[in-house]
């Protein structure tokens, strides 16, 4: 099966069905940081790096940015997670379902990657009880994989699954 077919004939059958995310305006800016809603930020290898969601109370999408200061500042997105709503009709479980999730290789083993599923867990709307990624789907299976793990996530056919208990993060 393709990328999606499983979800898709879920939807589909009707045992699955999408949910919309509302927003206050209707968009969600992956291009340009909203300093608004910055919820992280450190300074690692002289650049600042800080991650932004795009909702505090129904996060749907992290983006980590990168910052470099001086006489020409830039800031850059290097990083995303990007999740749709789900909701099992059957059970009535709400979970996040990763759509897309990257690092750019320069910026990746700095803890960046796992700190992004953190905040998306402490800033997804309270009933959503899990964040699960399609296997099949799933590109890197080295690092994403141990995220998981550490994160007390585990397999369950062809998902792997974090359930979501909600706990403020140390992120020192």
């Amino acid at each position: 099966m393709n990328r999606n077919t499983k979800s898709n004939l879920a939807i589909a059958l009707g045992i699955l069905t999408p949910m919309l995310a509302s927003r206050s305006d209707g968009s969600r800016s992956r291009f340009s940081p909203n300093l608004d809603n910055v919820v992280y930020k450190t300074s690692k290898n002289w650049f600042t790096y800080f991650i932004t969601v795009d909702d505090k109370s129904d996060a749907t999408y992290v983006a980590l940015w990168k910052q470099k200061s001086g006489p020409f500042e830039t800031t850059k997105r290097v990083g995303e997670l990007d999740f749709s709503k789900v909701e099992n009709l059957k059970t009535g479980d709400k979970y996040l379902k990763v759509e897309d999730a990257f690092i750019n290789k320069v910026d990746r083993h700095l803890g960046f990657g796992k700190k992004m599923y953190q905040i998306a867990m402490e800033y997804s709307h309270p009933t959503i009880t899990s964040i699960r990624s399609y296997l099949p789907d799933r590109l890197n299976k080295k690092q994403i994989p141990s995220i998981y793990k550490s994160l007390g996530g585990y397999e369950d056919e062809d998902w792997s699954i974090i359930p979501i208990t909600r706990v403020r993060w140390s992120y020192e």
